[in-house]
Parts: structure tokens; sequence; C-alpha cells
């Protein structure tokens, strides 16, 4: 019922809704590159251009909404359940820039209304700072998706 509530209310995406966020997604904060070996589409999250672009919480989880909507509508075999990949991207972010109230407020929309849809998640170029992220992203993942 929520999961209906929210999509008669963000979809379908009108035209304006769709040049707000592309302006926003042309910085490249966040993209869809191509697929893996197994064919699932790939989702990529510049965390320092996130944490340097300053975007409001409701900002990036509707655009992060709008894009994977976007992707299910015209990038998905039709009746076929597919699952993505996300990747972090942590590359130049320190230990006291990784935004964890963000990742947290763009997780929770993500697990209720697109539930079973991740395949895998992967944190890469953090080094030593992986097992932080990993404690963070266990708090707010489905213990299912784990």
């Amino acid at each position: 019922m929520e999961h209906h509530k929210w999509e008669s209310t963000f979809f379908p995406v009108s035209i304006d809704f769709a040049k707000e966020y592309t302006d926003i997604l042309n910085r490249g904060i966040i993209y869809i590159h191509k697929r893996d070996k197994y064919m699932h589409p790939i989702f990529i999250l510049n965390m320092k251009l996130l944490t340097e672009s300053k975007l409001a919480p409701d900002t990036v989880i509707n655009m992060t909404c709008y894009l994977i909507q976007f992707l299910i509508m015209r990038g998905m075999v039709p009746g076929k359940c597919e699952n993505w990949v996300t990747i972090f991207d942590m590359k130049g972010v320190g230990v006291t820039n990784v935004p964890k109230k963000l990742m947290k407020s763009i997780t929770k929309p993500l697990q209720t209304y697109f539930k079973g849809r991740l395949f895998r998640l992967y944190c890469i170029n953090a080094k030593w700072i992986i097992n932080m992220c990993w404690k963070i992203a266990k708090k707010v993942v489905d213990p299912l998706t784990i």
C-alpha cells in the first residue's frame, strides 16, 4: 500500500522533473555504466562528487529513484525481474567525509520501493576504510541482502 501511494505521487515522471535531474546527473554523481558479465546493469555512485555537491537528501533520493525507474522502464527486459549491481566509488573520501546520514536516507527508500532488485553492492577505492563502510552498510541494508 505504501509503495502504491509513493509510486502514484512520484510517477509518471514529468518532462520538467526529468530536466531538473538531467543537470545533476550530468555531473557524474550517479550513473549507469553498461552491464556486468552476468548482464546486471551497473549503478555507480561517486561519493566524492556526492559530498562535494552538497545536494539535499530529498534531491539525491528523488534523483536516484528517477534514474532507477528510468532504467526499469527503458533498459530492462519486460516481464523479467532483473537485478542490478551498485558500486560506491570511495576515491578521495576520508572516514570523516563519508555521508552516513545521507547513505542511510538513500538506502531506506531503495529497500522499500525497489525490494529485491540489488544483486551486489561493492565499495571500491576505499582501502582501509572498507571495514568502516561495511559496518555502516550492514546497519542500513536489509538482512536478506547481506
